[in-house]
Protein backbone atom coordinates (compact mmCIF):
# COMPACT_ATOMS: atom_id res chain seq x y z
CA UNK A 1 0.00 0.00 0.00
CA UNK A 2 1.30 3.41 -0.89
CA UNK A 3 1.83 5.79 2.02
CA UNK A 4 -0.29 8.36 0.14
CA UNK A 5 -3.14 6.00 -0.70
CA UNK A 6 -6.60 7.54 -0.61
CA UNK A 7 -9.32 5.42 0.98
CA UNK A 8 -12.91 5.17 -0.17
CA UNK A 9 -14.40 3.25 2.76
CA UNK A 10 -13.93 1.33 5.97
CA UNK A 11 -15.31 -1.78 7.63
CA UNK A 12 -15.59 -2.00 11.41
CA UNK A 13 -16.36 -5.05 13.55
CA UNK A 14 -16.61 -5.04 17.33
CA UNK A 15 -17.82 -7.56 19.88
CA UNK A 16 -20.87 -5.58 21.07
CA UNK A 17 -22.32 -5.06 17.58
CA UNK A 18 -24.44 -8.27 17.60
CA UNK A 19 -25.81 -7.32 21.05
CA UNK A 20 -26.66 -3.84 19.79
CA UNK A 21 -28.56 -5.30 16.84
CA UNK A 22 -30.35 -7.99 18.84
CA UNK A 23 -32.05 -11.02 17.28
CA UNK A 24 -33.60 -9.62 14.11
CA UNK A 25 -36.00 -11.07 11.55
CA UNK A 26 -33.31 -10.64 8.89
CA UNK A 27 -31.00 -12.97 10.77
CA UNK A 28 -33.71 -15.63 10.99
CA UNK A 29 -34.54 -15.31 7.30
CA UNK A 30 -30.86 -15.69 6.34
CA UNK A 31 -30.82 -18.97 8.24
CA UNK A 32 -34.05 -20.11 6.61
CA UNK A 33 -32.72 -19.24 3.15
CA UNK A 34 -29.61 -21.30 3.80
CA UNK A 35 -31.61 -24.26 5.13
CA UNK A 36 -33.80 -24.14 2.02
CA UNK A 37 -30.74 -24.49 -0.19
CA UNK A 38 -31.03 -21.00 -1.66
CA UNK A 39 -28.02 -18.79 -2.31
CA UNK A 40 -28.07 -16.35 0.59
CA UNK A 41 -25.93 -13.87 -1.34
CA UNK A 42 -28.83 -13.36 -3.75
CA UNK A 43 -30.96 -11.98 -0.90
CA UNK A 44 -29.42 -8.51 -0.84
CA UNK A 45 -32.23 -6.98 1.23
CA UNK A 46 -31.65 -9.49 4.04
CA UNK A 47 -27.94 -8.72 4.24
CA UNK A 48 -28.43 -5.12 5.39
CA UNK A 49 -30.12 -4.19 8.66
CA UNK A 50 -30.12 -0.54 7.63
CA UNK A 51 -28.49 1.96 5.27
CA UNK A 52 -28.33 5.68 6.05
CA UNK A 53 -26.70 8.74 4.50
CA UNK A 54 -24.53 10.57 7.02
CA UNK A 55 -23.98 14.28 6.53
CA UNK A 56 -21.56 15.07 3.72
CA UNK A 57 -19.36 12.10 4.60
CA UNK A 58 -21.02 9.23 2.73
CA UNK A 59 -23.27 6.24 3.39
CA UNK A 60 -23.21 4.05 6.47
CA UNK A 61 -24.75 0.60 6.79
CA UNK A 62 -24.77 -2.44 9.05
CA UNK A 63 -24.92 -5.75 7.27
CA UNK A 64 -23.79 -9.36 7.09
CA UNK A 65 -21.25 -11.24 4.95
CA UNK A 66 -22.33 -14.91 4.95
CA UNK A 67 -19.72 -17.62 4.50
CA UNK A 68 -20.39 -21.36 4.48
CA UNK A 69 -18.07 -23.72 6.32
CA UNK A 70 -17.68 -27.47 6.66
CA UNK A 71 -15.20 -29.79 8.29
CA UNK A 72 -15.62 -33.55 8.08
CA UNK A 73 -12.91 -34.24 10.69
CA UNK A 74 -14.69 -31.89 13.14
CA UNK A 75 -18.14 -33.15 12.10
CA UNK A 76 -19.58 -29.70 11.56
CA UNK A 77 -21.00 -27.63 8.73
CA UNK A 78 -23.10 -24.51 8.43
CA UNK A 79 -23.07 -20.80 7.74
CA UNK A 80 -21.58 -17.80 9.55
CA UNK A 81 -22.70 -14.23 8.98
CA UNK A 82 -21.15 -11.88 11.57
CA UNK A 83 -22.36 -8.27 11.33
CA UNK A 84 -20.10 -5.42 10.33
CA UNK A 85 -20.43 -1.68 10.02
CA UNK A 86 -19.57 -0.37 6.55
CA UNK A 87 -18.81 3.27 5.81
CA UNK A 88 -18.64 4.22 2.12
CA UNK A 89 -17.02 7.65 1.86
CA UNK A 90 -18.55 10.25 -0.42
CA UNK A 91 -15.06 11.23 -1.54
CA UNK A 92 -11.68 9.59 -1.11
CA UNK A 93 -9.97 10.26 2.22
CA UNK A 94 -6.32 10.58 3.05
CA UNK A 95 -5.00 8.35 5.83
CA UNK A 96 -5.38 10.95 8.59
CA UNK A 97 -8.93 11.79 7.47
CA UNK A 98 -9.97 8.13 7.39
CA UNK A 99 -8.55 7.56 10.87
CA UNK A 100 -10.36 10.67 12.16
CA UNK A 101 -13.68 9.34 10.80
CA UNK A 102 -13.01 6.02 12.53
CA UNK A 103 -12.24 7.84 15.79
CA UNK A 104 -15.51 9.79 15.65
CA UNK A 105 -17.53 6.71 14.70
CA UNK A 106 -15.96 4.78 17.56
CA UNK A 107 -16.83 7.56 20.03
CA UNK A 108 -20.42 7.57 18.76
CA UNK A 109 -20.79 3.86 19.48
CA UNK A 110 -18.95 4.09 22.79
CA UNK A 111 -21.69 6.45 23.99
CA UNK A 112 -24.53 4.36 22.50
CA UNK A 113 -23.14 1.03 23.72
CA UNK A 114 -22.27 2.50 27.11
CA UNK A 115 -18.78 1.04 27.21
CA UNK A 116 -15.50 0.94 25.34
CA UNK A 117 -15.49 -1.19 22.20
CA UNK A 118 -13.72 -4.50 21.88
CA UNK A 119 -12.52 -3.90 18.32
CA UNK A 120 -12.28 -7.11 16.31
CA UNK A 121 -11.22 -5.66 12.98
CA UNK A 122 -10.81 -2.41 11.05
CA UNK A 123 -10.38 -2.54 7.29
CA UNK A 124 -9.71 0.44 5.03
CA UNK A 125 -10.42 0.09 1.31
CA UNK A 126 -8.46 1.76 -1.47
CA UNK A 127 -7.94 1.50 -5.21
CA UNK A 128 -5.13 -0.84 -6.22
CA UNK A 129 -2.77 -0.53 -9.16
CA UNK A 130 -4.54 -3.35 -11.01
CA UNK A 131 -8.24 -3.97 -11.72
CA UNK A 132 -8.92 -5.10 -8.14
CA UNK A 133 -9.66 -3.03 -5.08
CA UNK A 134 -7.32 -3.37 -2.14
CA UNK A 135 -7.70 -3.19 1.62
CA UNK A 136 -5.45 -2.31 4.52
CA UNK A 137 -5.85 -3.12 8.19
CA UNK A 138 -5.74 -0.51 10.91
CA UNK A 139 -4.20 -1.67 14.18
CA UNK A 140 -6.08 -0.50 17.24
CA UNK A 141 -5.25 -1.71 20.74
CA UNK A 142 -8.25 -1.67 23.07
CA UNK A 143 -7.33 -4.24 25.74
CA UNK A 144 -6.24 -1.52 28.15
CA UNK A 145 -9.73 -0.06 28.41
CA UNK A 146 -11.87 -3.11 27.77
CA UNK A 147 -14.21 -3.79 30.68
CA UNK A 148 -17.17 -5.24 28.84
CA UNK A 149 -18.26 -8.82 29.46
CA UNK A 150 -20.77 -10.90 27.54
CA UNK A 151 -23.25 -10.18 30.34
CA UNK A 152 -22.97 -6.38 30.04
CA UNK A 153 -26.04 -4.42 29.02
CA UNK A 154 -26.06 -2.40 25.84
CA UNK A 155 -27.04 1.10 26.90
CA UNK A 156 -29.25 1.99 23.93
CA UNK A 157 -29.96 -1.06 21.69
CA UNK A 158 -31.06 -0.61 18.09
CA UNK A 159 -34.43 -2.29 18.85
CA UNK A 160 -35.20 -2.42 15.12
CA UNK A 161 -36.74 -5.28 13.17
CA UNK A 162 -36.63 -7.57 16.21
CA UNK A 163 -38.04 -11.10 16.21
CA UNK A 164 -39.05 -10.78 19.86
CA UNK A 165 -39.12 -7.41 21.63
CA UNK A 166 -38.56 -8.44 25.24
CA UNK A 167 -37.27 -5.04 26.48
CA UNK A 168 -39.93 -2.70 25.11
CA UNK A 169 -37.37 0.07 24.54
CA UNK A 170 -37.84 2.81 21.93
CA UNK A 171 -36.14 2.14 18.61
CA UNK A 172 -32.80 3.84 18.15
CA UNK A 173 -33.27 6.33 15.30
CA UNK A 174 -30.75 5.63 12.56
CA UNK A 175 -31.03 9.30 11.60
CA UNK A 176 -28.84 9.92 14.66
CA UNK A 177 -25.79 8.97 12.56
CA UNK A 178 -26.59 11.75 10.11
CA UNK A 179 -27.27 14.18 12.96
CA UNK A 180 -23.94 13.30 14.59
CA UNK A 181 -21.85 13.94 11.50
CA UNK A 182 -23.65 17.23 10.91
CA UNK A 183 -22.59 18.54 14.33
CA UNK A 184 -19.72 21.00 14.29
CA UNK A 185 -16.27 19.90 15.34
CA UNK A 186 -16.65 21.30 18.86
CA UNK A 187 -19.91 19.46 19.49
CA UNK A 188 -18.54 16.14 18.20
CA UNK A 189 -15.59 16.58 20.53
CA UNK A 190 -17.99 16.35 23.50
CA UNK A 191 -18.52 12.67 22.69
CA UNK A 192 -14.79 11.97 22.43
CA UNK A 193 -14.01 13.82 25.66
CA UNK A 194 -16.86 12.14 27.55
CA UNK A 195 -15.50 8.70 26.70
CA UNK A 196 -12.03 9.84 27.77
CA UNK A 197 -13.32 11.07 31.14
CA UNK A 198 -15.36 7.89 31.65
CA UNK A 199 -12.15 5.87 31.54
CA UNK A 200 -10.54 7.79 34.41
CA UNK A 201 -10.09 5.81 37.61
CA UNK A 202 -9.81 8.85 39.89
CA UNK A 203 -13.33 9.93 40.88
CA UNK A 204 -12.32 13.58 41.39
CA UNK A 205 -10.98 13.78 37.83
CA UNK A 206 -14.10 12.08 36.48
CA UNK A 207 -16.34 14.48 38.38
CA UNK A 208 -14.44 17.53 37.12
CA UNK A 209 -14.44 16.21 33.55
CA UNK A 210 -18.18 15.50 33.49
CA UNK A 211 -18.88 18.88 35.09
CA UNK A 212 -16.78 20.77 32.52
CA UNK A 213 -18.54 19.06 29.63
CA UNK A 214 -21.98 19.54 31.17
CA UNK A 215 -21.18 23.23 31.66
CA UNK A 216 -20.20 23.53 27.98
CA UNK A 217 -23.24 21.63 26.69
CA UNK A 218 -25.66 23.68 28.84
CA UNK A 219 -23.99 27.01 27.99
CA UNK A 220 -26.58 29.79 27.71
CA UNK A 221 -26.32 33.50 27.03
CA UNK A 222 -28.77 35.93 28.54
CA UNK A 223 -29.92 39.25 27.07
CA UNK A 224 -30.69 42.03 29.52
CA UNK A 225 -32.30 44.47 27.08
CA UNK A 226 -33.76 44.28 23.60
CA UNK A 227 -30.83 44.64 21.16
CA UNK A 228 -32.71 46.74 18.61
CA UNK A 229 -34.09 49.19 21.14
CA UNK A 230 -30.70 49.47 22.82
CA UNK A 231 -29.05 50.24 19.47
CA UNK A 232 -31.56 53.00 18.69
CA UNK A 233 -31.18 54.53 22.15
CA UNK A 234 -27.36 54.44 21.85
CA UNK A 235 -27.50 56.41 18.61
CA UNK A 236 -29.82 58.99 20.10
CA UNK A 237 -27.64 59.30 23.20
CA UNK A 238 -24.38 59.98 21.37
CA UNK A 239 -24.67 63.81 21.26
CA UNK A 240 -25.41 63.95 24.98
CA UNK A 241 -22.54 61.62 25.83
CA UNK A 242 -20.13 63.56 23.59
CA UNK A 243 -21.09 66.80 25.30
CA UNK A 244 -20.91 65.37 28.82
CA UNK A 245 -17.67 63.32 28.57
CA UNK A 246 -15.93 65.45 25.92
CA UNK A 247 -14.22 62.34 24.46
CA UNK A 248 -15.80 61.16 21.21
CA UNK A 249 -13.34 58.28 20.77
CA UNK A 250 -14.01 56.84 24.25
CA UNK A 251 -17.79 57.20 23.86
CA UNK A 252 -17.75 55.47 20.45
CA UNK A 253 -15.60 52.66 21.83
CA UNK A 254 -17.96 52.20 24.78
CA UNK A 255 -21.09 52.16 22.62
CA UNK A 256 -19.46 49.71 20.22
CA UNK A 257 -18.90 47.28 23.09
CA UNK A 258 -22.33 47.78 24.61
CA UNK A 259 -24.09 44.98 22.63
CA UNK A 260 -21.52 42.51 23.98
CA UNK A 261 -22.11 43.72 27.53
CA UNK A 262 -25.84 43.32 26.98
CA UNK A 263 -25.38 39.62 26.19
CA UNK A 264 -23.61 37.71 28.91
CA UNK A 265 -23.30 34.08 29.94
CA UNK A 266 -25.55 32.87 32.73
CA UNK A 267 -23.70 31.43 35.69
CA UNK A 268 -23.15 27.66 35.66
CA UNK A 269 -25.74 26.89 38.33
CA UNK A 270 -28.49 28.59 36.32
CA UNK A 271 -27.40 26.97 33.03
CA UNK A 272 -27.50 23.47 34.49
CA UNK A 273 -30.66 24.29 36.46
CA UNK A 274 -32.49 25.39 33.31
CA UNK A 275 -31.53 22.13 31.60
CA UNK A 276 -32.64 20.16 34.65
CA UNK A 277 -36.11 21.73 34.31
CA UNK A 278 -36.55 19.82 31.05
CA UNK A 279 -36.13 16.48 32.83
CA UNK A 280 -39.53 15.22 34.05
CA UNK A 281 -40.02 15.01 37.79
CA UNK A 282 -41.14 11.41 37.39
CA UNK A 283 -37.46 10.65 36.80
CA UNK A 284 -35.48 13.34 38.63
CA UNK A 285 -37.51 13.07 41.86
CA UNK A 286 -35.92 9.66 42.45
CA UNK A 287 -32.40 11.10 42.26
CA UNK A 288 -30.29 11.82 45.32
CA UNK A 289 -29.72 15.41 44.14
CA UNK A 290 -32.31 18.00 43.25
CA UNK A 291 -32.14 21.54 41.87
CA UNK A 292 -31.46 23.02 45.30
CA UNK A 293 -28.31 20.88 45.51
CA UNK A 294 -26.73 22.45 42.42
CA UNK A 295 -25.11 25.23 44.45
CA UNK A 296 -23.38 22.63 46.63
CA UNK A 297 -22.19 20.67 43.58
CA UNK A 298 -20.91 23.83 41.86
CA UNK A 299 -19.06 24.84 45.03
CA UNK A 300 -17.45 21.41 45.29
CA UNK A 301 -16.28 21.70 41.71
CA UNK A 302 -14.69 25.09 42.44
CA UNK A 303 -13.09 23.84 45.65
CA UNK A 304 -11.52 20.84 43.92
CA UNK A 305 -10.38 22.94 40.95
CA UNK A 306 -8.74 25.59 43.16
CA UNK A 307 -7.37 23.15 45.75
CA UNK A 308 -9.54 24.63 48.50
CA UNK A 309 -10.35 22.67 51.60
CA UNK A 310 -13.46 20.52 51.25
CA UNK A 311 -14.98 17.50 52.93
CA UNK A 312 -16.98 14.90 51.04
CA UNK A 313 -17.21 11.12 51.32
CA UNK A 314 -16.11 8.89 48.47
CA UNK A 315 -19.69 7.64 48.17
CA UNK A 316 -21.10 11.17 47.83
CA UNK A 317 -18.44 12.15 45.30
CA UNK A 318 -19.21 9.05 43.20
CA UNK A 319 -22.89 9.91 43.39
CA UNK A 320 -22.32 13.54 42.33
CA UNK A 321 -20.11 12.37 39.46
CA UNK A 322 -22.88 10.03 38.30
CA UNK A 323 -25.41 12.88 38.58
CA UNK A 324 -23.31 15.03 36.24
CA UNK A 325 -22.73 12.07 33.92
CA UNK A 326 -26.44 11.25 33.65
CA UNK A 327 -27.35 14.85 32.78
CA UNK A 328 -24.46 14.96 30.32
CA UNK A 329 -25.48 11.73 28.55
CA UNK A 330 -29.10 12.92 28.26
CA UNK A 331 -27.87 16.14 26.67
CA UNK A 332 -25.63 14.22 24.24
CA UNK A 333 -28.54 12.01 23.18
CA UNK A 334 -30.61 15.13 22.54
CA UNK A 335 -27.83 16.44 20.27
CA UNK A 336 -28.27 13.26 18.21
CA UNK A 337 -31.89 14.17 17.58
CA UNK A 338 -33.13 11.55 20.04
CA UNK A 339 -36.31 12.63 21.79
CA UNK A 340 -36.28 13.40 25.49
CA UNK A 341 -38.85 10.64 26.10
CA UNK A 342 -36.57 8.09 24.44
CA UNK A 343 -33.53 9.32 26.35
CA UNK A 344 -35.45 9.05 29.62
CA UNK A 345 -36.62 5.52 28.71
CA UNK A 346 -33.05 4.18 28.46
CA UNK A 347 -31.10 6.32 30.93
CA UNK A 348 -31.50 3.90 33.84
CA UNK A 349 -29.58 1.31 31.76
CA UNK A 350 -26.40 3.34 32.27
CA UNK A 351 -23.69 1.53 34.17
CA UNK A 352 -23.69 2.66 37.80
CA UNK A 353 -27.03 4.46 37.53
CA UNK A 354 -27.97 3.08 40.96
CA UNK A 355 -25.37 5.43 42.49
CA UNK A 356 -27.69 8.32 41.70
CA UNK A 357 -30.82 6.83 43.19
CA UNK A 358 -32.18 8.33 46.37
CA UNK A 359 -31.67 6.09 49.40
CA UNK A 360 -35.00 4.85 50.80
CA UNK A 361 -33.60 4.45 54.26
CA UNK A 362 -30.32 4.03 56.02
CA UNK A 363 -31.14 0.38 56.57
CA UNK A 364 -31.31 -2.32 53.92
CA UNK A 365 -34.91 -3.25 53.07
CA UNK A 366 -36.23 -6.60 52.02
CA UNK A 367 -38.58 -7.28 49.11
CA UNK A 368 -41.62 -6.25 51.19
CA UNK A 369 -40.15 -2.86 52.11
CA UNK A 370 -39.41 -3.71 55.73
CA UNK A 371 -35.99 -3.38 57.41
CA UNK A 372 -34.07 -6.65 57.24
CA UNK A 373 -33.59 -8.38 60.58
CA UNK A 374 -30.58 -10.61 60.92
CA UNK A 375 -30.23 -12.94 63.91
CA UNK A 376 -26.78 -14.12 64.87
Amino acid sequence: MSHNSAFYGLKLQFAALPDWLGNTTNQEQIIQQYRSGNNVLDSVDLLNEFIVTVGDEGVLSVGYSPTAYHSAPELRAGIKFPPALLFAFKSHKETSQAIQLFTELRSFFQVVIGDDLDIEGIELFYDGLGPFNQKAFLFYSCGRYSSRSRHSLVFYPLSRNLRFDTLGLPEFPIEAFDKYFRLNKRERSYFIKYVRYRRLQNVEERFLGYFRLLESVCYKVGRYLDDELLSKLSERSKPILYKYFKDRKAVNSFLKRLPKYNNSKYNTEKCIGDFLKSVPLSLSSSWAYQKQDLAKICKLRNDISHANHYEVTDEDLESMAKYCEVLLVISLLLKLGISLDSAIAVIDRMEGYFLLKKAIDNQERNHWGQPLKVDF
